[in-house]
């Protein structure tokens, strides 16, 4: 299933983005792949943690997103 989700990446000096995405994804791709549409050329601190804004939840970068309850209008911040 896909869901729209909201990527804050004001830790790196950048604005959020807005995506749709597989739930079937883990964290550590969607960051990949937000790296490469960003344009970031630093490299993304050790474990890939997102915080869940809305859900006061954080996740590793192995873990899956549907398996931790992400869903249509969820604000991830990289950390």
């Amino acid at each position: 299933m896909y869901i729209n989700i909201t990527v804050d990446l004001s830790r790196y000096q950048r604005k959020t983005l807005d995506l749709r995405v597989s739930d079937r994804q883990p964290v550590k791709q969607l960051i990949r792949t937000v790296w490469t549409i960003a344009g970031i050329q630093k490299a993304p601190r050790s474990g890939y943690w997102v915080r869940v804004e809305n859900k006061e939840q954080m996740i590793r970068g192995f873990d899956i997103l549907g398996d931790k309850r992400i869903s249509d209008g969820d604000k991830l911040t990289v950390l």
